[in-house]
């Protein structure tokens, strides 16, 4: 039997350019990307397996994905540098390790925090790309009592696209373990952190807060909307560009 050697690999990406992290036809993605730099670097075909499924335009802070060789690969930083030397500058590798033989970037986690950065003002064209601009006018406090209905063990059917297929269908149930509003700078955050999110749940959650908070919706509306489990019932998403992930936990 061929051994194999696992590697956990840390990177962080601006995705404004790319349609997700899910190799796609047709369409530019952050895994083909990765991909393809990992085998010119390795000088064979590297599949890697990421952490999460993020949408088109969703930004990452530290995420995980892994890679098996057939050999084991005793000088990890030249490999380092030289991928970070020829990937796009919206990517870059933090680093490379040994893992375990059992890791795996997306079975593995015990837990995953988001942050989802959004601004009443005008935004600076440098920051347009990673803040969303809230053009209707939003009550901070109104939004704030939505925020509990979501804390939980709930099924999340209604907040979830593709609620038919996948992980949606399977394992509806997720648990958030919190949210948290906070002012930074200029704009604001809210912070989600669960044991793990459904295809674009946590855009689809802004969205429902947002419709909260521009009165639109009740805060007890999203108890009702959770219960329903009906995708069409809740408000559309939030737009991606202020979607980032910020951390995966194992």
């Amino acid at each position: 039997m061929t051994t194999k050697h696992r590697y956990k690999v840390r990177l962080c990406f601006e995705g404004t350019r790319y349609s997700g992290w899910q190799r796609q036809a047709n369409c530019l993605t952050l895994q083909e990307t990765l991909e393809n730099c990992f085998s010119d670097q390795l000088e064979r075909t590297t599949p890697l397996r990421g952490s999460s499924r993020t949408d088109a335009g969703v930004h990452a802070q530290d995420f995980v994905a892994h890679f098996d060789s057939p050999v084991e690969i005793n000088t990890l930083s030249p490999l380092l540098n030289n991928l970070n030397a020829h990937l796009p500058q919206d990517i870059r590798i933090i680093s490379i390790e040994k893992a375990p033989p059992a890791f795996h970037a997306c079975f593995s986690a015990k837990k995953k925090t988001y942050t989802y950065r959004f601004q009443e003002t005008l935004i600076s064209p440098f920051k347009r790309h990673l803040i969303t601009h809230i053009n209707k006018p939003l009550c901070l406090a109104s939004l704030k009592q939505g925020i509990p209905y979501f804390i939980g063990h709930h099924n999340f059917s209604a907040f979830a696209n593709a609620s038919n297929k996948g992980s949606a269908k399977n394992q509806p149930f997720k648990t958030i373990y919190s949210i948290e509003l906070a002012k930074e700078e200029d704009h604001y955050t809210l912070k989600f952190s669960g044991d793990g999110f459904l295809y674009k749940m946590v855009r689809n959650m802004v969205g429902a807060l947002f419709a909260v908070g521009q009165q639109q919706l009740s805060p007890d509306a999203i108890a009702a909307l959770i219960e329903s489990k009906d995708r069409k019932q809740a408000p559309p998403p939030a737009p991606a560009r202020g979607l980032c992930l910020e951390k995966v936990f194992y």
